[in-house]
């Protein structure tokens, strides 16, 4: 990423300004300025088996519903893949859900928990926001957004990753409600192995009447 590069030879300029061998794997390549006019053959050489530009980096789009009512399991409700080897050091990745949310009339509320994790369901969790709790009346319809922000530290078996989780919604009680919540530390999850970045969506109660959507969202990486 981000290599200058330039002929201004004097009959020994390379015959390309950036070139990969059909061995390498794992390939992305994006920023990099190769402009030049005397390069022997051209400015790129890829004969990588899967190359990735920038514009082919992972990316997901989130366009049909996911309802999560009358359960007490936690549920993903959008992710995005990102393949074994594509972070690198200063990586940053986002992933957005929103929809909306019902809750039944009840003197002791249920609460709602949203957090994102890197590994799916059952991986690494990155942030938990503060628990919302909806009021003691109906309500139905209410929005919510979910933005999860994903940054790779180091990369390896053991690469090490930052980020936070920000929500807004009218669920809550006091609404408009808007929190952010990030780790305290990084958090230690392979790169070197694929892993879905996911937002999570939990209730408290199994209640009839509890009942969250999550109607749209997308993901990608940013840098």
């Amino acid at each position: 990423t981000n290599n200058k590069v330039r002929p201004n030879g004097s009959g020994n300029e390379a015959t390309y300004a950036l070139s990969f061998s059909a061995a390498c794997t794992n390939v992305v390549r994006w920023g990099n300025d190769l402009r030049g006019a005397t390069w022997i053959t051209g400015e790129l050489d890829d004969t990588t088996t899967t190359p990735q530009s920038r514009w082919s980096l992972p990316q997901s789009t989130k366009t049909t519903t996911t309802t999560v009512s009358a359960t007490t399991t936690e549920t993903v409700v959008s992710t995005l893949s990102i393949p074994a080897g594509n972070a690198a050091a200063g990586s940053a990745y986002r992933l957005v859900a929103m929809g909306t949310a019902d809750n039944p009339s009840d003197a002791s509320p249920g609460t709602l928990t949203i957090r994102a994790r890197l590994g799916g369901v059952a991986g690494t969790t990155l942030a938990t926001t503060v628990i919302q709790t909806p009021t003691t009346t109906a309500q139905t319809n209410k929005g919510w957004t979910a933005t999860a922000d994903l940054v790779c530290a180091s990369v390896g078996g053991t690469g090490t990753w930052l980020g936070g989780l920000g929500v807004s919604s009218e669920i809550a009680a006091a609404f408009p409600s808007s929190t952010f919540n990030a780790p305290a530390s990084a958090i230690t999850v392979s790169s070197i192995v694929s892993q879905d970045f996911v937002i999570t969506v939990q209730w408290s109660e199994n209640t009839a009447g509890y009942a969250l959507r999550a109607d749209s969202g997308y993901g990608i990486r940013i840098t």
